[in-house]
């Protein structure tokens, strides 16, 4: 299984437990954080109704889901390196290479950043984070944003598609004009309004975009 269907697949256990309260998911999945009073003050409150107040949900998937993803993805994760929301890393050091460290007063460090997530709550603002990402040499980059509700005539697959041609023409337009290339996946999920255009059910369609061919293929 590939990193971004681990990924998808972590993410979407989560999901389906949007109905238990947040305390309980916390306390069962062993989740482990310094953010003590927030748990406190939401254990009592259900995952659904967390999802449905957008910054509390950023603290949630930020703070809490992201990095249980990326421990259960067998990396470590650090927020806001780089100023990327959440990042996952692995490394090993040798022992030679802390003696020899030692010998010259300097601490070793070899790290790789294996997935790169940026979650983005405001309406549309989410292409400024793909962008950002796409600058970022990492094996897996990850976007999370919600768009605008839909009006009548438009149906939620095809809207989320001409957001990505949107996107590529973006990087595009951009590589062009200053002579670049962007290159390597990316994937992108989008949070689902109900008919009403409410947050009523944690819910994403996701896609696993190409950036070099500007091919893109829907996950789940």
């Amino acid at each position: 299984m590939q990193d971004y269907e681990r990924f998808l697949s972590l993410l979407s256990e989560i999901i389906q437990s949007e109905q238990k309260l947040f305390g309980e998911i916390v306390k069962e999945l062993n989740i482990k954080t310094n953010k003590k009073d927030f748990i406190e003050t939401y254990k009592d409150s259900r995952l659904i109704d967390l999802y449905q107040k957008r910054r509390t949900w950023t603290v949630v998937i930020n703070h809490y889901i992201l990095p249980y993803i990326i421990l259960q993805m067998g990396y470590a994760p650090q927020n806001e390196y780089y100023r990327i929301d959440v990042i996952g890393y692995n490394g090993i050091i040798k022992e030679d290479l802390i003696e020899m460290g030692k010998r010259l007063d300097l601490t070793p460090y070899g790290w790789r950043m294996r997935i790169a997530i940026e979650h983005e709550n405001a309406q549309g603002k989410w292409i400024d984070e793909a962008v950002k990402l796409a600058n970022i040499y990492c094996p897996l980059r990850v976007v999370i944003g919600y768009n605008r509700p839909l009006h009548k005539d438009e149906r939620s697959e095809q809207f989320e598609k001409e957001c990505i041609k949107y996107f590529f023409e973006c990087l595009r337009e951009t590589g062009k004009q200053i002579g670049t290339v962007y290159d390597g996946k990316m994937l992108i999920l989008f949070g689902q309004r109900d008919e009403k255009g409410e947050w009523s059910k944690i819910k994403y369609n996701s896609y696993l975009l190409d950036l070099s061919t500007k091919k893109y293929d829907k996950q789940f």
